[in-house]
Parts: C-alpha cells; sequence; structure tokens
C-alpha cells in the first residue's frame, strides 16, 4: 500500500460537500453538523454535504466567543438532557491532554489502516464552545428517540481546545457522494463529562424512522460494533433510504475520558472499511490515554 503523505495543518475551515441525504461535519465551534434530509416528494432526495469550520462560529454560522489558533473540539451529549460534568479545575491540569498531544491521537497518514492514498489536514482551536447536532429533516422523532437526539442537538461545551483532522483518501464514498467522509476530532474540555454514549443510545432509542407524509423516506438507526482496543468507543450507523433508491450512510461517535474526548464522523461506501479506520482510531486514542497516565 502507497500513502501519500502531506500533513497540513490550518485554523481556518474545513469543508467537503456531496449529495444524496444527510449533512454530516464535525460539531465544534461549528465544526461540526450532521443534517438529515429526507428530501420532497417529487423534487429531491436525500442529499449529503458534510462541512468543518473551526474559527468561534456556530453551526449556523454566526460567529463565537472564542480565540482560534492550533486546535479542534469535539462534544457530545450524556444520559440526560445533557452531559454529566464534574468540576476538574482548568489550564493544563494532570491528565488532561496538550494540544500537540490532541494532535498526536489522531491517525496519521501512515497509521490509517484502508486505502492506498490518503492525506491529513488539520484545523486547531483553543478556548471556543463545542457544539455538535443531528437534525433530521423531514422526519419527526419522538419519544425516546427525540430525548436522546435532543441531548446532541443541546450539548454545549464552552471553552473547549480541539484538533479536527479531515483525510482525504480514494476510499469508495457512501451514495452519490462526491467524496467519501472521514474527520476526527480530539477535545479537551473544561470539565470532565460523558459526551459520546449518547451515540450508544440512540440506536435503541429511535431504531427505524418513516419520513414525514409525502416523503417515502426512512431513517435506520444501527450500532457500530468495533474491534478490539476500541471497545470503550460509542458508534452508530445512520442509513437514510428515498424512495427511489438512493441511500446515504454515515458513521458517528467517539469516546470521553474525563475532560479528554474523541469525536468521529465517517462515511464511506463499506461498513467494513468504516469500522477498520474507527478501532484503529479508537485504538491511537486509547494508547494517547496511556501516555497521559504514564
Amino acid at each position: 500500500m502507497s500513502i501519500r503523505t502531506s500533513h497540513r495543518t490550518r485554523s481556518a475551515r474545513i469543508g467537503r460537500t456531496a449529495s444524496l441525504g444527510l449533512v454530516a461535519a464535525l460539531a465544534a465551534w461549528g465544526l461540526t453538523a450532521c443534517t438529515v434530509t429526507s428530501g420532497e416528494e417529487s423534487s429531491q432526495s436525500p442529499t449529503t454535504a458534510t462541512t468543518s469550520a473551526a474559527e468561534g462560529t456556530s453551526p449556523s454560522g454566526s460567529p463565537s466567543e472564542s480565540s482560534t489558533s492550533p486546535t479542534s473540539a469535539s462534544e457530545s451529549p450524556s444520559a440526560s438532557a445533557s452531559p454529566s460534568e464534574s468540576s476538574t479545575g482548568s489550564g493544563q491540569a494532570a491528565g488532561v491532554m496538550s494540544l500537540d498531544q490532541l494532535g498526536e491521537a489522531l491517525l496519521d497518514e501512515e497509521s490509517f489502516p484502508v486505502a492506498d492514498s490518503v492525506t491529513r489536514e488539520d484545523t486547531r482551536v483553543e478556548s471556543a464552545p463545542f457544539t455538535m447536532y443531528v437534525n433530521l429533516n423531514g422526519f419527526t422523532p419522538e419519544g425516546e428517540c427525540a430525548t436522546a437526539l435532543e441531548k446532541v442537538n443541546t450539548f454545549e461545551a464552552p471553552k473547549s481546545s480541539a484538533v479536527a483532522s479531515t483525510y482525504t483518501t480514494d476510499l469508495q464514498p457512501s451514495g452519490d457522494s462526491e467524496a467519501a467522509t472521514v474527520q476526527f476530532m480530539a477535545v479537551t474540555t473544561q470539565s470532565a463529562m460523558d459526551a459520546m454514549s449518547v451515540y450508544s443510545e440512540i440506536p435503541e432509542a429511535c431504531g427505524t424512522l418513516q419520513g414525514d407524509e409525502g416523503t417515502g423516506a426512512t431513517a435506520t438507526f444501527s450500532p457500530v460494533e468495533l474491534g478490539s482496543g476500541a471497545e470503550d468507543v460509542h458508534a452508530m450507523e445512520l442509513r437514510i433510504e428515498a424512495p427511489d433508491g438512493q441511500e446515504q450512510t454515515i458513521v458517528i461517535g467517539g469516546r470521553s475520558e474525563g475532560r479528554n474526548h474523541l469525536y468521529a464522523v465517517l462515511s464511506v461506501a463499506d461498513l467494513e472499511d468504516a469500522q477498520s479506520i474507527l478501532t484503529a482510531q479508537g485504538e491511537r486514542f486509547d494508547q494517547a490515554l496511556e501516555q497521559l497516565d504514564s
């Protein structure tokens, strides 16, 4: 396997667009949004776009209080309407990754388990609010499903720091997307919280949703099993199917350990590729955590 290594770092905007039904992106400072659209009855079926931006902006693009410098953030809700938090102080406390350590906790090109060509580009942000959302346009979740999704959509961790990495590969994209999506974010928050277990809760709470009247679309949430070394990573697959047979899939998940968090968004044609990549990233993050304790 030949790997083209071109590891660049920037603190501006990461973006990628595709088409077919869902929009996903790393959420932090507006660095990530996952929006799913079922499409109109006659004209459109689901479309996908993956975008990330780290510059103290919210998902809507409005500015938020922050100072941008190398790093990006990750976030996730927990088991009630918002993640559980415990104060652990601020600054570079013991057991909390520095910006350089956050970057090292993400896969480099040589460690990427699949694809013949891989490049990585980083966005770094400090002291900015970290948010994430999964919006199902054209669907109306109810009950436990609505509650679980609301945990994601209302989550915010202020003054977070993070490194977000976008990988350009030759992997086949999901659906009719222009390119496969592989994005990871390593984040530190001001307090300890369980932000990522919600991605194990959502599949159980939501199962399969039918689109609103007239759309004919379905959204199916399924748990994603990962390999050894990544057992603590919570991950789900979201599959959107349109009435014309088009479909789009995305894998979302992560891990929270105290104030350190891993967040992932992948949209590739082969679920096994996504599992291999996320397993390798989970192992890499686990190794970074072990080094903190050594």
